[in-house]
């Protein structure tokens, strides 16, 4: 069986912070194709939810479950420029537990709400450099610990609050 949608790409530079999946307006369309479910784990879904595979032709693809033709459920999305989004999808954008690995190895693993690192969260740059603690809005908002990785302030910590993504504090 196969299932036609139309689902937003972003081409902005909001897309670091979105999960690729807010503000532009660029529709494409892609094809759903379903995935084979191990005998186990085979339940029959409601007509509207499918575990499958979708490809766009700029090479981005996801694996994983569908609702009413969105991702929903728990997926992995891959995008042409090597970013990858594993964990819990609502209609269409990241929202749940997740794991952002970014092409250049920077990795978050934590909460996202509509598409946006929200909640708990732990960011890990590839300099070595951590924070751990309360994410709002894509940005490091309330309690949390800063830890910096290489470089002359090696070992360097800040534990307090921050704010619109800057420590409040000293």
């Amino acid at each position: 069986t196969e299932h036609r949608r139309s689902t937003r790409m972003c081409g902005c530079l909001a897309r670091l912070f979105c999960c690729y999946g807010c503000c532009c307006k660029k529709k494409k369309t892609v094809a759903v194709e379903p995935v084979a479910v191990e005998p186990a784990k085979q339940q029959t879904p409601p007509e509207d939810e499918i575990r499958g595979r979708s490809q766009w032709a700029d090479g981005a693809r996801y694996i994983g479950d569908f609702k009413n033709a969105m991702r929903h459920g728990e997926g992995t999305f891959t995008w042409s420029n090597g970013d990858i989004y594993e964990g819990e999808w609502r209609e269409d954008v990241c929202d749940g537990r997740g794991t952002l690995i970014s092409a250049n190895g920077d990795k978050y693993e934590g909460d996202f709400k509509m598409g946006v690192k929200d909640g708990q969260g732990k960011k890990m740059w590839t300099n070595g450099d951590v924070y751990d603690g309360a994410w709002r809005g894509g940005q490091q908002e309330g309690s949390g610990t800063f830890a910096m990785g290489d470089g002359p302030n090696h070992g360097c910590r800040y534990v307090g609050q921050w704010g619109a993504g800057r420590r409040e504090g000293e």
